[in-house]
């Protein structure tokens, strides 16, 4: 590798450590990461994760979080730190690819994945989601340099921690496991039909992992083959690891028989109409169309680079797709009733779902017009097991944004070997200049996702955003905690949704969670928040002086109102007038009497 390479792909690492790491704790604790939280609270206690089948995640991200949180102590920084950690190493294991790929085609791809809205949104949220295309790139590299029969140890290493990681992370890594055969066996019966051609050898920078920098690709060594010893010992480890982490580390070892029981639980969630999930077959098109650019352009090249040339074909798709089109703009006024009532995510130009499947045919049909497949058996695989991924993502009914970070990634490298081609047949300066304007819309929607709008209820990889509403009290208990540690003791009183905020006030003990509709027989507490529509009760029952904040948690709870004690939080609002006294006061002289102005 030279030292231009070596120092670009450092500062793509450094940019995406950058973008994922800034203001980690600007947006407040999301409802599923104080969910995560008190998982991890949980453990404390315990002792162990305890594995729920229905709960269609791994072991593995409760023990990361527990370690990071054990390790920089319990925050919002330290919860979010390790998706921080793995979203970087997906950019580094990704320019590790220039071993099989293009120089150019790797760090074309390296960079949109940097500075993709939701590869970095997804590494600052504390959820399951980034470990998984983290271990499936992991499997891939390391199934690519199996395929080569270089024989490096590594590979078979990387190959087994890759799908282990893969089961300890979320149950849809058998999605990516069919996926991916069928992909090999699609590769396969396309490459017996149209054999690959490829170009005159090129020099490779070395392995990421392995190998030494050189103007020359290094030999390969042909049938080198892996000894049933070193089979034995990654597949024992591997296995072993999933079994200890499953188990509880064999404090609980029904967490091994829900591996298999989570399936069938997983079908039944899949298949149901859970309004808010239920999403269209185009839903991931559409969001992509919104936010990710460079993915798209990689998903309509795809076939492009994958498939193999065929007007019949061609034809036929494009038929089909006019006659969708046809039926999606003109069905109704036949009385074909096309319009359905599932359009849960409306694309910019409204068009119905029939519409959008006949635009996608005609898209697609360019690939059997132009096929020029890629000259390396790596990218037309990536390029046929990303469009099945999509593919199966799609006939899922149940879809949640987050997931598509599962699907961008094979698409970074197609567009990043279609950067190579055109950069071949034509004027590099305009392949990068093309490349740049393509790359605004994603900066600008990543800036304003996590800096600018980070809890903007519109966009669309987070539709419940925990407001800034939540620091009211946030700031007001912590802050009297520093000042007093024994105020940690102080009573409260929480009738709405409990996440994130009781994850959030985890070290105070006496602080008591309702049902918004709960009978409350005693409101004396140091704090309460209460939706607005009990405000009557609770001011006509108040025992003290209380200062009274609006709030409003998210967007799908109804407002609610802080009351905070005069008497405790005093110092906390120098100079303020409390709003709320009791009918019969029995007043501190040392407070402003509230009925004076």
């Amino acid at each position: 590798m030279s030292a231009r390479q070596r120092w670009f792909s450092i500062l793509i690492v450094a940019l995406a450590l950058a973008l994922r790491v800034a203001l980690l704790a600007l947006r407040p604790a999301h409802f599923d990461e104080g969910v995560n939280g008190s998982f991890i609270d949980g453990m404390r206690v315990e002792g162990l994760y305890r594995y729920d089948p229905g709960n269609f995640h791994g072991p593995l991200h409760f023990y990361t979080l527990f370690a990071s949180q054990q390790l920089f102590g319990r925050s919002l920084w330290a919860l979010r730190m390790p998706t921080v950690v793995i979203g970087t190493a997906f950019i580094w294991l990704m320019l590790a690819f220039r071993r099989f790929l293009p120089w150019r085609a790797v760090w074309v791809a390296a960079i949109a994945a940097a500075i993709s809205p939701a590869m970095v949104f997804y590494s600052r949220y504390a959820i399951h989601e980034m470990w998984l295309p983290f271990f499936t790139l992991l499997a891939v590299y390391g199934g690519c340099g199996i395929l080569r029969r270089e024989g490096r140890f590594g590979d078979l290493w990387a190959f087994g921690a890759g799908l282990a990681g893969m089961v300890l992370t979320k149950e849809t890594y058998l999605v990516h496991w069919v996926a991916a055969v069928l992909a090999l066996a699609v590769a396969r019966c396309l490459e017996w039909i149209a054999p690959l051609t490829p170009r005159a050898p090129r020099p490779r920078p070395a392995s990421l992992f392995s190998g030494r920098a050189s103007d020359e690709p290094p030999p390969v060594p042909r049938g080198a083959y892996f000894s049933d010893r070193q089979i034995a010992i990654v597949t024992i480890a591997c296995i072993g690891a999933v079994v200890l982490f499953q188990s509880g580390f064999g404090m609980f070892p029904d967490g091994i028989s829900g591996l298999f029981q989570t399936f069938r639980l997983m079908v039944v969630k899949g298949t149901a109409a859970e309004a808010g999930h239920h999403k269209e077959f185009f839903y991931w098109a559409k969001l992509m169309g919104n936010y990710e650019w460079p993915a798209l352009l990689g998903l309509v090249a795809a076939p492009i680079l994958s498939l193999r040339r065929s007007p019949l074909l061609a034809t036929a798709v494009i038929l089909a797709g006019a006659l969708f089109v046809a039926a999606g703009i003109f069905g109704d006024a036949i009385g074909l009733h096309t319009k359905s009532a599932h359009e849960f995510l409306k694309p910019h130009l409204k068009l119905a779902t029939l519409t959008s499947l006949g635009a996608w045919l005609l898209v697609c049909s360019i690939g059997f017009f132009a096929a020029s497949p890629a000259q390396s058996r790596e990218m037309r695989w990536l390029g046929i097991f990303g469009l099945a991924s999509f593919a199966a993502y799609s006939l899922i009914p149940y879809k949640t944004p987050w997931c598509v970070i599962n699907l961008l990634w094979p698409f970074f490298f197609i567009l990043g070997q279609l950067a190579e081609n055109l950069a071949q047949t034509t004027e590099r300066w305009l392949v990068y200049v093309v490349g740049a304007l393509l790359a605004v819309t994603p900066l600008r929607d990543c800036w304003s996702l996590n800096y600018g709008q980070p809890t903007y209820d519109g966009d669309r990889y987070c539709y419940v955003h925990t407001t800034p509403d939540i620091n009211k009290l946030l700031r007001a208990v912590r802050g009297l905690a520093r000042e007093n540690p024994p105020a940690r003791q102080m009573h409260g009183i929480i009738l709405t949704e409990a996440f994130p905020l009781s994850w959030e006030l985890n070290e105070f003990p006496n602080v008591a969670y309702f049902a918004n509709d709960s009978v409350v027989e005693n409101y004396d507490a140091d704090f309460i928040l209460a939706p607005a529509d009990r405000q009557v009760e609770f001011e006509d029952r108040a025992f003290g002086i209380y200062f009274r904040e609006s709030v409003k948690l998210r967007s799908g709870l109804d407002r609610c109102w802080l009351y905070l004690s005069a008497e405790r939080f005093a110092s906390q609002f120098p100079g303020r007038t409390p709003e709320i006294h009791p009918r019969v006061q029995l007043r501190n002289p040392a407070l402003p009497d509230p009925s004076r102005k």
